[in-house]
């Protein structure tokens, strides 16, 4: 029977001559059941390869066991090896916890369909944006969520996030304990509140340094990025504080068109410590974004908000410093 239809509950009732609450209760080990009887029912839930149906198990807990994940559009640029980076370590979370995440369009009509659906237990949300309609959307029907990047102080407040401030403050102090004192920053256009915090923070950190700050900032497209980049190693700079890892491998780009060697004539700091920064050579010294830890705080608030349990501020996680050989 196994193999070629799905077996039931029914199936397995008859064959081992006992009711289907019985058969429930061994295989969910709930109720009294008589060891002998046991022993027979699991015999003949092995035999015939009788597996709970999800829908079943659904219904009884009013719980999925899935989460989805919206895949941000790709754009070509600065985020989409994040992405890659959180949806992986997304899934293996999950899944410690007993969670399949069901990847889907970044489509607000999508999302409304699946909780309209009841098909997942919630929603896991990265590179959140300020006033983010998803956000809106969930809160709406009260769906629970979790996610990285900070809501509005007026909503629920399951988030984790990076201090982007302290970040770019660890980057701009180390080269300066270099004996840098012309330290430039490379960084985007504010399309996002990390782009205006990590920005901030540099003129904040030279400021406080006694240092003259110099920004070069840049449209996240390849053309002006390049350009940018150019420009910033064409300056007085000896160091150059990138916003990530992404434009200070275009840095590095550029100063090996111009014949200046990274970590002897130029240090270059990136953000991200990503797939893109670990493969620069020479290693580049970065902030690392602790995205697997990340990932665990959110999926601990993301079982927390499903449970109902009340509502807590979000986590802010302090970056770390990883020293390569771009800073000499």
């Amino acid at each position: 029977m196994a193999g070629t239809t799905r077996v039931t509950i029914d199936d397995v009732a008859r064959a081992a001559g006992v009711s289907r609450q019985t058969v429930s209760n061994v295989v969910h080990g709930t109720g009294r059941v008589g060891a002998a009887t046991a022993e027979r029912v699991q015999a003949v839930v092995d035999q015939l390869g009788y597996v709970v149906h999800p829908g079943a198990r659904s219904l009884r807990s009013l719980r999925t066991g899935q989460l989805a994940f919206p895949l941000d559009e790709y754009v070509e640029g600065k985020d989409e090896v994040f992405n890659l980076d959180f949806g992986r370590d997304l899934t293996f979370a999950a899944g410690k916890r007993g969670y399949h995440v069901l990847l889907m369009v970044p489509s607000l009509e999508a999302m409304r369909d699946l909780i309209r659906s009841a098909r997942v237990d919630g929603f896991v949300f990265s590179n959140l944006k300020r006033d983010d309609p998803r956000v809106a959307l969930v809160t709406e029907y009260a769906t629970p969520f979790a996610c990285m990047g900070r809501t509005e102080p007026t909503q629920r407040q399951p988030w984790v996030d990076i201090d982007n401030a302290a970040g770019v403050r660890l980057a701009v102090e180390h080269v300066a304990s270099r004996g840098h004192r012309s330290i430039a920053f490379f960084g985007y256009e504010p399309m996002n509140y990390w782009d205006t915090e990590r920005a901030d923070a540099y003129e904040a950190s030279m400021k406080a340094l006694g240092l003259a700050p110099h920004s070069v900032i840049t449209r996240d497209e390849p053309a002006s990025v390049a350009r940018a980049a150019a420009a910033a190693i064409s300056g007085d700079a000896t160091a150059i504080v990138c916003s990530g890892d992404k434009l200070a491998e275009q840095v590095y780009e550029a100063a090996a068109e111009g014949g200046i060697a990274i970590g002897r004539d130029l240090a270059v700091t990136g953000f991200g410590h990503d797939v893109i920064g670990r493969n620069m050579v020479p290693s580049l010294t970065t902030v690392r974004t602790p995205i697997p830890s990340i990932v665990e705080l959110v999926m601990q608030r993301f079982v927390r908000e499903v449970a109902g349990e009340p509502d807590a501020p979000g986590d802010l996680i302090v970056p770390e410093l990883v020293v390569g050989a771009s800073t000499g």
